[in-house]
């Protein structure tokens, strides 16, 4: 049992040097920031006017998994490889998006939380938030707003 536990050790605390390292030499770190290139979207009978940015990045992260009330919160995250994705993670979740795959991994082997869905477009997750009442999304300031609503975020 204690060479099993020590294992899973190692491995936990590699991931923790992964993400650490990831933090450090990824290119997207301590770039200039502009104004966001993205808006966060909410299905229409979602109340939210405004939510804190150390809110959204608890519920991205989900760290917190209910809106006021109890309705679930359900957040889409979009593709790595979509350049909105790589500011979100900057900007919000103050990670590099290598680091947010690596924070992931250590929620999946540790048994604990499992990443958002993953769309592969700002079309597909808007349609996702349009027809899920729990949905939050992130997309580029420039996409078609059908059928949801957007919140802003405040410091």
């Amino acid at each position: 049992m204690k060479a099993c536990a020590m294992r899973r050790y190692r491995r936990v605390a590699a991931l923790v040097m992964g993400a650490m390292l990831a933090v450090l030499v990824s290119p997207d770190i301590g770039e200039a920031q502009g104004e966001p290139q993205f808006v966060i979207i909410v299905h229409p009978s979602n109340t939210v006017v405004e939510l804190k940015r150390g809110e959204v990045r608890d519920l991205f992260l989900r760290r917190r998994v209910v809106w006021s009330g109890s309705a679930r919160v359900d957040p889409v995250d979009l593709a790595p490889k979509l350049p909105v994705r790589s500011q979100f993670s900057r900007e919000v979740l103050a990670l590099s998006t290598t680091a947010v795959t690596n924070y992931w991994m250590q929620e999946i082997f540790g048994g604990g939380k499992t990443p958002p869905p993953v769309m592969s477009t700002a079309a597909a997750a808007v349609a996702y938030v349009a027809v899920t009442p729990g949905a939050v999304a992130y997309v580029p300031r420039d996409t078609p707003l059908d059928r949801v609503r957007t919140v802003r975020i405040v410091p």
